[in-house]
């Protein structure tokens, strides 16, 4: 999922939004900037960077990609409403939605970790996961931070699911894991399941203790984020900020500063657009944020 201001998304009608920084799911090479790695045309959802990586990642690749073609084979043109478009169009919109979010979902998880746990280190991560029912918006016109509403939200015990896990997509998913978990201040991964009408979307989010940094400041930081901000109504935050079309997105990929904006589709894509200073102030928001 990808942080940075200046990803595009491609509109849900004209195909995948594929992530142009994307690594080789084989080599974990990086493409050159501003240009992309070929998309595996079964599943469309792993790069690889050469048609040699493509073939030595099918034996532990395989099954994901056929299971994730069989899925949407059986669904592609089942609307659930007369109102709502063809099951893969809302299925795109949903990841798009999700990944649109990124970055608020990230301060909003974390608020969540501190109401179920009263810390990150007392969260019970390998049990417990949460759940978003979210409901299609008919008049989102494809937009993608608008193309869903938060209906409500659970906390679940995941144990079963956890132990008969969906097959990976690629080797380079349990990679990144395990080099996440080995990092100093990892806590857990928060499971988060985005539920719309006829499809589930499984997101993971790291929980992670700032290090690196000034224990001072680090310490400040980690008091503003635990206490500046009231956990409990983090939910209403998120639907807030989704019927306002509000969209946070980071400077980079991993820098911690957000910049405000909104989604708007320019030159045929879905790109972030900074929030003109006479809303911001009529909002009572900060140009730029931490969390």
């Amino acid at each position: 999922m990808s942080r940075s201001l200046h990803t595009k998304w491609t509109p849900a009608s004209l195909g995948d939004s594929i992530d142009k920084t994307a690594d080789c799911a084989q080599c974990r090479k990086e493409p050159v900037k501003g240009k992309s790695f070929m998309v595996c045309s079964g599943c469309k959802q792993v790069s690889f960077c050469s048609k040699e990586c493509q073939t030595a990642a099918w034996k532990g690749h395989r099954e994901y990609c056929k299971k994730r073609q069989a899925q949407m084979k059986a669904m592609a043109n089942q609307p659930s409403s007369p109102d709502f478009p063809i099951y893969q169009i809302r299925r795109r919109l949903l990841s798009d939605f999700v990944e649109v979010h990124q970055c608020d979902f990230e301060s909003a998880f974390y608020s969540a970790v501190i109401m179920g746990g009263g810390s990150m280190e007392k969260f019970p991560f390998d049990t417990r996961a949460v759940r978003v029912y979210l409901k299609y918006n008919p008049a989102c016109s494809e937009n993608p931070s608008t193309a869903f509403r938060l209906v409500a939200w659970e906390f679940f015990d995941d144990a079963s699911s956890r132990a008969h896990p969906m097959p990976r997509a690629s080797s380079t998913e349990t990679y990144y894991e395990e080099q996440m978990r080995a990092q100093p201040g990892f806590c857990g991964v928060l499971c988060v399941h985005f539920r719309m009408e006829d499809a589930n979307l499984f997101e993971s989010y790291p929980q992670l203790r700032k290090t690196g940094i000034d224990p001072v400041i680090r310490a400040a930081l980690e008091k503003i984020k635990t206490e500046g901000q009231d956990h409990k109504t983090w939910f209403e935050r998120m639907q807030k900020l989704v019927e306002d079309g509000l969209v946070k997105r980071a400077f980079s990929e991993q820098d911690q500063a957000l910049k405000m904006g909104r989604i708007e589709l320019k030159k045929g894509k879905w790109v972030w657009v900074e929030l003109e200073e006479a809303e911001l102030k009529s909002r009572g928001l900060q140009s730029v944020t931490l969390f």
